[in-house]
């Protein structure tokens, strides 16, 4: 029988330093990743009175663009997944040093898949949904934004927490400042 407090899996703290603090870097592969898809996906769109060629000269013009930021959307997406595992472990083991369930963890780990997965979708279909005007598109920037700081911010983190141990075999966590 399994213990319900402890995760099924083996915890990222018993791989080597490198691997953990590469892990702890694919935060930052993310956002420069997302800012890619985003930036890549921006056109301006034709008037929505406009004639008929505009609109396909426009769509000739930015299909290549928009193929490039579906790319890199879902490498982001891609690159994402360790990134979540890598916080989801760090909460799990601070849950477990409190003598915790894992529950915290594992709610995050799925906010985050959901998240991304929401976030690979939208930047997809993106193109084919801007028109102008559309309040849609005013909260995206935002998201984007806070989105692209708090993974930089948590990648930087979590690779400063990860200590290299004396013998190069696996890493310790650094102490935490009060």
């Amino acid at each position: 029988m399994t213990d319900p407090h402890r995760p099924s899996r083996q915890p990222t703290d018993s791989l080597p330093t490198s691997r953990q603090r590469l892990l702890a870097l694919s935060g930052i592969a993310f956002a420069v990743l997302l800012c890619l898809a985003w930036f890549s996906n921006g056109a301006e769109t034709p008037h929505y009175t406009a004639p008929d060629h505009d609109w396909t000269t426009w769509a000739n013009n930015t299909e290549m663009k928009g193929r490039f930021a579906a790319f890199f959307a879902l490498l982001a997406g891609l690159v994402f997944l360790p990134f979540a595992a890598t916080i989801r472990d760090t909460l799990a083991a601070a849950e477990q040093k409190g003598h915790g369930a894992v529950r915290l963890s594992q709610v995050a780990y799925a906010g985050g898949l959901i998240g991304v997965t929401s976030f690979v979708i939208a930047t997809v279909t993106f193109s084919g949904a801007s028109a102008e005007g559309s309040v849609f598109g005013y909260g995206f920037f935002p998201g984007v934004v806070a989105l692209v700081t708090w993974s930089i911010a948590t990648s930087i983190a979590r690779y400063r927490a990860v200590q290299p141990a004396a013998d190069g075999s696996t890493a310790t966590e650094a102490p935490a400042y009060r």
